[in-house]
């Protein structure tokens, strides 16, 4: 990613706050505020793109989990393509690339927490070899309902001591 591509990222993600409950924001960032939050994640963690002639497609990226020191080794992944784009296999690129550079930065742990209902998100999670691991309750509100978070675990490597 460049930093040139933050605005394009921006474009890519706005349906997902103003459209849908995929994502718990209620309000689309601004840019400087965007460009920022994307900025810090890339400070330590793989912000990545798939550009298609010149079109950003999709953008994927990991950030820290917790910030408790015992959670070192995990990472929590997002996505989120352009509208046309899905089930192209950009993703799954995108992701592959992804959990590769985590791994080389040690990490052993990715979670995902979805936001239900998203039966594509949760097969294509799976398809990666996510596992679901718990589900917290009406945790989300958004657009006028309660939304449950399913939580999903990918292992990058052993966990050894």
């Amino acid at each position: 990613m460049k930093y040139a591509d933050i605005p394009k990222i921006l474009e890519i993600y706005k349906p997902y706050v103003t459209s849908g409950a995929i994502t718990p924001e209620h309000n689309l960032p601004d840019l400087p505020d965007f460009s920022k939050k994307i900025k810090k994640i890339a400070a330590y963690y793989p912000v990545l793109v798939c550009e298609l002639s010149d079109t950003i497609t999709g953008y994927a990226s990991a950030h820290r989990f917790r910030l408790a020191q015992g959670h070192q080794w995990s990472a929590e992944s997002t996505i989120y393509l352009a509208p046309g784009y899905e089930s192209k296999g950009i993703g799954k690129a995108l992701y592959k690339a992804l959990f590769n550079l985590l791994r080389q930065q040690n990490l052993i742990n990715v979670f995902a927490g979805i936001v239900l209902p998203n039966e594509q998100s949760e097969a294509f999670h799976k398809s990666l070899g996510f596992r679901q691991m718990g589900m917290f309750e009406k945790a989300i509100y958004k657009l006028g309902n309660w939304h449950d978070v399913a939580w999903w675990q990918l292992t990058l490597r052993e966990h050894d001591k």
